[in-house]
């Protein structure tokens, strides 16, 4: 998964029913380094709002001349092909190109908002700019689609490294409770455990025994008072 396409969509709205997408952008990565972007402008037919360009930083003005939504989606989906997509809470782009696109868009997008959420429960948030902090991406543009997307696959490639550095325990424990899944979080780890495997990855990852990761925890387990201890033994009398 270091060969794919990151993108990202500026929207003047929520709702793809009603709402047009105002910039497509993509960025193009092979072997885990970006060789291609992609930015287009493009005038959806639907004013922009002061808050949108409030937002996006995107003005009426900007799109006036511009291709038309159509014209710009069909290039955007020509740059992206048939390549493995990511994006930053992927729903909503997906929902925008299924209902702008129909039947010329039916790729499922990897999600790095779902997987952050995975591999980072502690964080505070899980957004663009919190994740883009925690990792110590290079700053761009927010809310601008290139750059975004730019964030979104740079993120991509650093939540690899986390699932690559999961101690086997945990990467197996994640595999069971996906396992059975389509999805694809649960073809993301499978094929991590797959990996690992053929490389003879034997009970330790990242410096982890299986003994070693539960001793761990020990310290969450307090021993019984030993009056407790005794009401347990006369319990197990009375069974």
């Amino acid at each position: 998964m270091k060969n794919f396409v990151a993108i990202d969509l500026e929207t003047t709205g929520l709702s793809p029913a009603h709402s047009g997408i105002i910039e497509f952008g993509a960025v193009r990565v092979e072997d885990g380094r970006p060789v291609e972007r992609f930015a287009r402008l493009c005038d959806p037919g639907v004013a922009i709002t002061p808050e949108i360009e409030r937002i996006t930083g995107i003005t009426n003005a900007d799109i006036a001349g511009c291709p038309s939504e159509d014209e710009a989606l069909a290039e955007f989906l020509d740059f992206v092909g048939d390549n493995p997509l990511v994006a930053h809470n992927a729903a909503f782009d997906a929902a925008f190109l299924r209902a702008k696109a129909g039947g010329d868009f039916s790729v499922k997008v990897c999600d790095t908002l779902e997987l952050a959420r995975i591999l980072l429960p502690t964080l505070p948030a899980h957004d663009l700019g919190t994740l883009s902090r925690h990792f110590k991406l290079p700053a761009l543009t927010a809310h601008r689609a290139c750059e975004d997307a730019e964030t979104a696959a740079n993120l991509w490639l650093a939540l690899l490294r986390l699932i690559d550095e999961l101690p086997t325990p945990v990467l197996d424990e994640i595999n069971w409770l996906l396992a059975g899944g389509r999805s694809w979080l649960a073809r993301l780890f499978a094929e991590e455990g797959r990996r690992r495997a053929l490389d003879g990855l034997t009970g330790k990852r990242g410096g982890f025994e299986y003994e070693e990761l539960f001793q761990n925890f020990g310290h969450l387990h307090q021993k019984r008072p030993a009056q407790q201890q005794q009401d347990l033994a006369v319990n197990e009398k009375l069974k």
